[in-house]
C-alpha cells in the first residue's frame, strides 16, 4: 500500500480511539480494548472505502481501432490507340515509278485523248523481245507515255495510241534494237524488229 493510503488508515484509527475515549468519560472505566483489534477494524473500513471508490470508477471500455484502409494501387494508364495516318504509313515505290525525271516516262493511258493511229510491231527474230513503245513528245491534248512491248519470237502485236512522235526500244537475244517514227494520221505504221536494229515501214 502506498504512503497516502497508510496516512488515511492511521487517521481513521485515531478517530475511532477518540470516540471510544469520549463515550467512556464520567462512567465506568471501559473494558480494555486490544490495539491490534482497533487497527484491524480501521484497516477493514479503509479497504471497504477503497473498494467502493474503485467500484464507482467507470470501467474503461476498449474501443477497437479501425483497421487501416489499404492504399490504392497505381493502375497503369494505357495510352489511347491512335489510328495510323498517311504520314506515318510506310511508302513503297512502284515498279513503274518514274525515277528518270522524264515527265513522259509513265504508262500511257489506255483511253488517252486525241485522234488515234495504228502501230504494228513485228518480231523478226526467233526469240521473245521485251521493251517499250513510247510517245515521247506531248500531243496537243497533253498526252505522252509508253506502252509495254512483250512479243514472242516471229510474232507481232498491234497498238492503237494517239498520233504523235514515237520510238521503240526493245531487248533482243543479241542486245538492243531501236527505231523511231513520226505518225501524223491514222494510217498503219509497222516496226519490224531484228536482232540489233528496227525497220520502220510507212503506208
Amino acid at each position: 500500500m502506498n504512503q497516502p493510503m497508510n496516512k488515511r488508515v492511521i487517521i481513521i484509527g485515531l478517530a475511532v480511539c477518540l470516540l471510544a475515549s469520549a463515550c467512556g468519560a464520567g462512567g465506568a472505566p471501559p473494558p480494555t480494548t486490544d490495539p491490534n483489534s482497533i487497527i484491524n477494524t480501521a484497516q477493514a473500513a479503509a479497504f471497504t472505502m477503497i473498494a467502493e471508490t474503485q467500484a464507482a470508477i467507470p470501467t474503461a471500455t476498449l474501443t477497437e481501432l479501425p483497421s487501416p484502409t489499404p492504399l490504392a494501387t497505381d493502375t497503369p494508364i494505357l495510352p489511347p490507340t491512335l489510328e495510323p495516318t498517311a504520314a506515318s504509313l510506310p511508302t513503297t515505290t512502284s515498279a513503274s515509278a518514274n525515277t528518270s525525271g522524264d515527265p513522259c516516262h509513265v504508262p500511257l493511258a489506255p483511253d488517252a485523248a486525241g485522234p488515234k493511229t495504228y502501230i504494228r510491231v513485228k518480231n523478226k527474230t526467233n526469240k521473245p523481245i521485251t521493251g517499250i513503245l513510247k510517245l515521247w513528245v506531248r500531243t496537243p491534248h497533253g498526252e505522252c507515255g509508253y506502252l509495254p512491248v512483250n512479243i514472242a519470237g516471229n510474232d507481232s502485236a498491234t497498238y492503237s495510241p494517239p498520233v504523235g512522235y514515237y520510238y521503240i526500244s526493245v531487248y533482243t537475244k543479241s542486245g538492243r534494237a531501236y527505231g523511231e517514227a513520226i505518225i501524223s494520221d491514222d494510217h498503219l505504221v509497222e516496226f519490224e524488229v531484228y536482232e540489233d536494229w528496227v525497220k520502220v515501214i510507212y503506208p
